[in-house]
């Protein structure tokens, strides 16, 4: 290994550091995850209404998931589990959680 390639690891492994410190890349990984969560959604709903199949990450979630949500108190614990997101400022969690759900908030 050339000193060049060696002092571009270096340089890429501080960059890295500072930024995971600095909650820089968590940031970027949760706005990421949220992002393709709302793509397929939104990939998902067209399908449903052009085809009227059901959503394909709707259609997945476990029936243990799907009681809670029908339920008065589920949709209670869901929309204070939203709330203390939006709280604690989370929002891409918080994007990331409403895509994945069965019920509107």
């Amino acid at each position: 290994m050339d000193d060049y390639t060696r002092e571009m690891m270096d340089l890429k492994t501080l960059v890295t550091r500072t930024l995971e410190k600095k909650g820089v890349l968590a940031k970027i990984r949760a706005e990421l995850r949220a992002s393709v969560f709302e793509a397929i959604e939104e990939e998902d709903r067209a399908i449903e209404k052009e085809e009227g199949l059901p959503p394909a990450l709707l259609g997945s979630c476990n029936d243990r998931a799907k009681q809670l949500h029908a339920s008065p108190s589920g949709r209670l614990l869901t929309a204070l589990v939203c709330e203390y997101l939006d709280w604690a400022q989370l929002s891409h969690t918080h994007k990331s959680l409403s895509a994945r759900m069965i019920l509107e908030i």
